[in-house]
């Protein structure tokens, strides 16, 4: 099986979906434009999780580039085209999360994190969870120009060929679509971003956090609203993770239960039990609250420690 291809980006101006128009990501004053960067990432997002996979390659200058770890680099719209093809033919049902754009000296950093499924010709049937990251040089036109993705292969592997006896049943398309909504709240929750979130969320809501401390059940409660309004202040790098999701449906009511574990700085919080209830307004699901368990000791993930590309998360 040929090792994903990169799921990245860089950010001096928004791509449309064909490579025609670019809008420079600079203001007038010459600033970077935070709101055109973020909007060129999830433009990209979208393409690697779009099935097309001259879509992706759209994003790329004619002769861009993009190499994993030591592999040969995919040069040109052709190659790279024929590189996400692949990628999308093994894993049908990936779903690319954006973790964070950063810019460092003269390059931008975009992190990603790769879920779906390796049911593809001579599959595994595996479901897979990964996270890397790509460093991007862009072309004067404002396309990438050449990426150089970094990702933990061994840990690609592992997912890959394990044994998956006790994974969960398979999802169909709707309970598949739920599952997505949770994990973009993670994701935004990793990169603080309170405006990507609050699509997600029904400001009414409530969440509850349930913890056994000394023999009592101490029990916090807050708004989606109170979440949003403090989430963009807060100091410690986020990253929650699930594995074997539950979801059942009736009409426009849906509950998703998921083993999970909580990190912050890239060191182990706690773990528990997510119990998300969600609600179908206007053909979208959205979350309404729920209810978690707040532990310091859970059975081990199948998804491993915390990875260093995944503790980088800003």
């Amino acid at each position: 099986m040929n090792l994903p291809a990169a799921f990245f980006l860089r950010i001096c101006a928004i791509a449309v979906l064909v490579p025609m128009a670019v809008t420079a990501c600079k203001s007038e004053s010459g600033q970077i434009d935070e709101a055109k960067m973020q909007a060129f990432g999830r433009s990209y997002t979208d393409a690697w999780s779009s099935q097309d996979p001259a879509r992706v390659a759209s994003h790329f200058a004619e002769n861009g580039s993009l190499q994993i770890n030591q592999d040969p680099p995919s040069m040109g719209r052709a190659a790279l085209t024929a590189t996400a093809a692949t990628f999308m033919r093994e894993i049908p049902d990936m779903v690319l999360s954006m973790d964070g754009l950063s810019a460092e000296g003269n390059q931008f950093i975009y992190r990603w994190t790769l879920r779906g499924t390796n049911t593809g010709p001579g599959g595994s049937g595996n479901r897979m969870n990964i996270s890397g990251y790509e460093e991007w040089t862009m072309s004067p036109a404002g396309l990438i120009l050449e990426s150089k993705g970094h990702m933990d292969l061994d840990d690609y592997q592992r997912q890959l060929t394990a044994n998956t006896a006790e994974s969960s049943p398979a999802l169909d398309a709707e309970q598949e679509s739920i599952v997505a909504v949770v994990q973009a709240f993670f994701d935004t929750m990793a990169s603080k971003d309170a405006v990507g979130a609050e699509p997600l969320l029904i400001p009414e809501g409530t969440f509850h956090s349930v913890r056994e401390l000394d023999g009592k059940t101490v029990i916090r409660t807050f708004t989606n609203r109170s979440y949003l309004d403090e989430l963009p202040g807060e100091t410690p790098r986020f990253r929650e993770r699930m594995w074997n999701p539950e979801v059942r449906i009736h009409g426009s009511v849906a509950t998703l239960w998921t083993a999970y574990d909580f990190w912050k700085d890239g060191t182990f919080s706690h773990c528990g039990i997510d119990a998300f209830d969600l609600v179908k307004i206007d053909g979208h699901w959205k979350i309404a609250g729920g209810v978690y368990s707040a532990d310091s000791d859970c059975d081990p993930s199948p998804l491993g420690p915390l990875n260093d590309v995944e503790s980088e998360v800003p």
